[in-house]
């Protein structure tokens, strides 16, 4: 009798875990919902809190051309790239992973999720030096590498993407 109450328990337990981690999942896999703004950039959509306008047109125009010169790189593969401009719209995010909230971005489910804000204070605090490193303050760097990785990731698989050199 009381382990059939045990096994009940344990169940509404698992249940409930299952349930959370599907949320999650559709949560970072479908960030338009909760952006105000979405465009598209061919096969990259944009979101983000803030008018999208001339700022991010140029931010994407560096990033194409960037993406162009990589053998790799896919435009049929289709990616989401949320711009967060604030720690706490980031915080949303990565706080449905395992990841910690001060960092300038993550990747998951084909989407990209980038911390504007902190960004912006590594920029200031290194006067955009040195150049070149994910430390500069960079988004357009930021960005272009964290697609990289989807499209490294696409190119040879995701276990073989982890055991090459960095």
């Amino acid at each position: 009798m009381i382990l059939k109450k045990i096994f009940k328990w344990l169940g509404v337990v698992v249940g409930i875990i299952i349930i959370f981690i599907l949320l999650d999942i559709v949560v970072l896999a479908t960030p338009g919902p909760f952006f105000k703004e979405k465009k598209q950039y061919g096969n990259i959509s944009v979101y983000s809190d803030k008018l999208i306008g001339q700022e991010t047109d140029s931010i994407m125009s560096e990033v194409f051309l960037r993406l162009n010169k990589v053998p790799i790189y896919d435009p049929e593969r289709k990616y989401n790239l949320c711009l967060c401009s604030t720690q706490k719209k980031f915080s949303f995010f990565s706080r449905l992973t395992v990841r910690a909230n001060r960092i300038m971005v993550f990747s998951l489910l084909g989407s990209a999720y980038i911390n504007k804000d902190f960004i912006s204070e590594l920029s200031l605090k290194t006067g955009g030096k040195p150049k070149y490193l994910t430390r500069e303050g960079s988004i357009v760097h930021v960005a272009t590498h964290e697609l990289m990785h989807g499209y490294i990731n696409d190119y040879y698989g995701s276990i073989s993407a982890r055991t090459l050199p960095a």
